[in-house]
């Protein structure tokens, strides 16, 4: 998806005919030098503010809310993981350390908030999901547990079954068109699939948004079940992932 594009429907038009920006793999704790999409662990970014300090006794004493535990029920699930003190997220890292995370304002009125929640912890992938909202809308970081490494991605992502992949769909940013990413998560940091040629389908130029509902067929195929289409009208739309490379398909 191009961030500039004049128009949300060509936007999406660009993005579905597979131009995408794939991050640059280095091997293991690699980190990348794409500041719009990578953050170093510590490291301020996207107006976030994160640091890392020593943690020589983790307990779960800094677990309260400011509104009620509905708000991030995670930090219960996750309570040897995460801990929240007012506005301060804590994320254990290795070799005893704690990632804090620091949240401005309030969403919901018209001043600046930023503000964020545990939304998942992946242990077999090591990276937890943080959804990061901005009163514009809503996005998220991919957390690196060992080290606080931060990935940037357009929406909590939803992980395939055998959790090889995981795609991130938001239909409020990128110029009201939406954006979608299909992750990679086998390198790490995960890498963007690129799209292969198309779509060839009739129909295809009218969709206005992707939208967010959508899950996993099976561990290589994704639908979307609430694409949005020029007059007003609500299609199906399968995404295959093929040798590497994402395939759309055609309007259902």
């Amino acid at each position: 998806m191009v961030r500039s594009g004049p128009a949300s429907m060509q936007a999406v038009i660009v993005f579905l005919s597979g131009v995408a920006v794939a991050a640059t793999i280095a091997g293991a704790n690699a980190q990348p030098k794409d500041a719009s999409r990578f953050a170093k662990p510590g490291e301020t970014a996207w107006g976030s503010l994160m640091a890392i300090e020593r943690n020589d006794g983790w307990s779960t004493r800094g677990v309260w809310l400011r509104d009620s535990s509905n708000e991030e029920p995670e930090i219960a699930r996750f309570k040897d993981r995460a801990t929240r003190d007012d506005n301060i997220l804590r994320l254990k890292l290795d070799d005893n350390r704690v990632l804090k995370i620091a949240d401005e304002g309030r969403c919901g009125g018209f001043g600046t908030c930023l503000v964020h929640r545990l939304v998942d912890w992946w242990p077999r992938l090591h990276y937890y999901v943080v959804r990061v909202s901005h009163g514009e809308g809503d996005e998220a970081y991919l957390i690196r547990e060992n080290d606080g490494f931060v990935v940037r991605v357009p929406a909590p992502p939803i992980l395939s079954p055998d959790n090889r992949y995981a795609v991130a769909s938001n239909p409020t940013v990128e110029n009201g068109g939406g954006k979608a990413e299909v992750l990679d998560m086998r390198p790490d940091p995960p890498e963007i699939l690129a799209f292969k040629d198309g779509p060839t389908c009739p129909k295809a130029a009218d969709i206005i948004t992707l939208g967010s509902e959508l899950k996993w067929i099976d561990n290589t195929r994704i639908v979307f079940s609430n694409v949005q289409l020029a007059g007003g009208t609500t299609k199906s739309l399968t995404w295959r992932i093929i040798d590497g490379r994402v395939e759309v398909g055609c309007l259902l």
